[in-house]
């Protein structure tokens, strides 16, 4: 149990380092690998750790680096990001298209759907100027995030269980 936590707050804080600090960010979007940490945690330790990580990660890097205001709406979209890559990922045989599933949903059903509406109502910006870029965004991001996921994550997976480096058993 112990070592749930560690591993899960180091992963939430290298989260909040991705998202904060080492994003891309141009005029008209963002781009962030902050997706990593939370979809290894999420095939480490299951949906309830890594929803805990999201939202952890969101309300921290938001205190840390305040771009926008505080809403509830989009906190909650890093905490279901985070159940949908535990409930595909955690427990299951590798394949690609359970990855391909839970970046689908994270990317076009919280992020294209939940999120813009949290960020239309945050901003006023009408749903027509918010929804074409975040679609194109999350387009080109969707090979990029299934790739590292199927070869980073399962990388490390496979070093958990040859090594014993991150257990999460205690």
């Amino acid at each position: 149990m112990r070592n749930k936590i560690v591993v899960t707050a180091m992963l939430t804080a290298l989260l909040i380092v991705l998202k904060s600090y080492l994003a891309i960010t141009t005029p008209i979007m963002r781009i962030s690998f902050a997706f990593f940490p939370l979809a290894l945690t999420g095939i480490l330790y299951g949906p309830m750790w890594a929803g805990i990580a999201g939202g952890v990660g969101d309300v921290i890097g938001l205190l840390l680096y305040p771009v926008a205001g505080f809403h509830p709406g989009l906190t909650l979209s890093a905490v279901l990001s985070g159940i949908v890559y535990g409930v595909l990922l955690h427990n299951k045989t590798r394949q690609l298209w359970r990855i391909v599933c839970a970046v689908f949903i994270n990317n076009f059903i919280i992020s294209c759907g939940l999120s813009t509406i949290w960020v239309y109502q945050m901003t006023g910006q009408a749903v027509r100027a918010l929804l074409p870029i975040r679609v194109v965004q999350n387009i080109l991001m969707a090979p990029i995030m299934i790739l590292m996921i199927w070869v980073l994550g399962y990388k490390i997976i496979a070093l958990r269980y040859s090594k014993k480096i991150i257990s999460g058993d205690e």
